[in-house]
């Protein structure tokens, strides 16, 4: 199957899941940011939703992305040499912020920004993956402030609309919950990959899993119940390389269609 071909098909399964979300999750209109390996190496910063669109390609794959108050012109990551950037995501330019400083040898980097503040955090599970240490950074130089530890290897840090912190703890394949209370909260239900990645929709308390089935060699999407951590299939998302540091936005300006091309 040629690319493009590819790419429509993925799409089309990617929306047709996520109108397959329960109705109790409310309006889902918003846009998916992510990271892959490309067809011929490197790395490509994707729209995955709506268009499976390839923004550009990069240098660098992203380990994890947000965005703040609301702007979701500008996603900020955390790449993999542990550099904050910031991406234009209607062209997919990334530019450098600066080097996180005095993250030690990380196993897992993750970046979450609080919706109510816009204070940005960064989650670092050091090597060899027994614990997890938490910065604040600044997002205008990529400067990190120690906050302090948490028990636990995790990864893919996320706030809820609420406030809450929650994480994957890569031990025991667990949800968890760092803040307000520090927990373990139960069972995804399956290995969790390096490349996962948990995020809420904007606006809404659902939370979504995007993982990679080594097994079956594609993407899966899932719902996470906050409760449980019991995960529930959705469907697949297609592709064969992982999708990381996905991170979602609000919904594309009215002049730009989903087929990528401008009005």
């Amino acid at each position: 199957m040629n690319r493009a071909l590819q790419a429509f098909v993925v799409s089309c399964a990617t929306m047709a899941l996520l109108a397959a979300v329960p109705a109790s999750a409310g309006a889902l209109d918003f846009t998916a940011y992510a990271s892959v390996v490309g067809p011929q190496g490197g790395f490509e910063y994707v729209r995955l939703f709506p268009g499976d669109v390839v923004l550009a390609q990069m240098d660098h794959a992203l380990l994890s992305g947000a965005f703040a108050n609301g702007d979701y012109s500008t996603e900020y990551a955390v790449d993999d040499t542990f550099t904050l950037v910031k991406i234009d995501t209607a062209t997919g330019v990334v530019t450098p912020v600066g080097a996180l400083g005095n993250i030690g040898d990380a196993s897992h980097v993750s970046l979450a920004i609080a919706p109510d503040t816009g204070i940005a955090f960064v989650l670092v599970a050091q090597s060899p993956c027994t614990s997890s240490i938490l910065f604040t950074v600044d997002l205008t130089t990529g400067i990190t402030t120690l906050i302090g530890e948490a028990q636990g290897c995790l990864q893919s840090m996320t706030y809820a609309p609420d406030g809450t912190i929650y994480a994957l703890d890569r031990a025991d394949d667990n949800l968890a919950m760092l803040f307000p209370d520090a927990t373990d909260i139960g069972s995804i239900g399956f290995s969790l990959d390096d490349a996962d990645t948990l995020t809420f929709a904007p606006g809404s308390d659902l939370l979504l899993l995007f993982a990679f089935n080594p097994d079956l060699g594609t993407n899966i999407l899932y719902t996470v119940d906050t409760s449980t951590g019991t995960s529930t299939l959705i469907g697949s998302t297609g592709g064969v390389a992982p999708i990381s540091a996905v991170a979602l936005g609000g919904p594309l300006p009215d002049a730009i269609f989903v087929d990528g091309f401008d009005g």
